[in-house]
């Protein structure tokens, strides 16, 4: 009876540590995800951004006219995340650094963010 009652014990801990793994697993898949589009979006931002002139960028970055709510991201076609919105910042004149934070909330998480920078100078 004891084996029996032991043997059960040791495969009850083997099934809960596989189901535990691929929770986390599913988990991860959703958050990297998330992550990649997040990113695409942002990049999406910085394209085309830099097909402006100079001048355009520092004026209308400064004017909030790239900072986009989830529903300037579904205007433009894009699919937002959940909670997702991004900011737009710049810095200097010449070259001037472009910083593109993308913001959403994922679930069972706090908010997570990326982070883009490149420079941008005149032609």
């Amino acid at each position: 009876m004891r084996r029996v009652i032991l043997a059960s014990v040791i495969g009850l801990l083997g099934v809960t540590g596989i189901l535990a793994f691929s929770s986390n697993q599913a988990f991860l898949n959703i958050s990297n995800r998330n992550l990649l589009i997040a990113t695409n979006h942002a990049d999406y931002l910085l394209k085309n951004l830099k097909q402006l002139p100079l001048d355009t960028v520092l004026s209308e970055v400064r004017q909030g006219a790239w900072n986009w709510s989830p529903k300037d991201l579904v205007a433009k076609g894009i699919i937002p995340l959940a909670g997702e919105s991004i900011e737009t910042q710049v810095n200097g004149t010449n070259p001037i650094r472009v910083t593109v934070i993308t913001r959403w909330n994922e679930s069972g998480r706090k908010n997570r963010n990326v982070v883009l920078n490149t420079l941008l100078t005149k032609h």
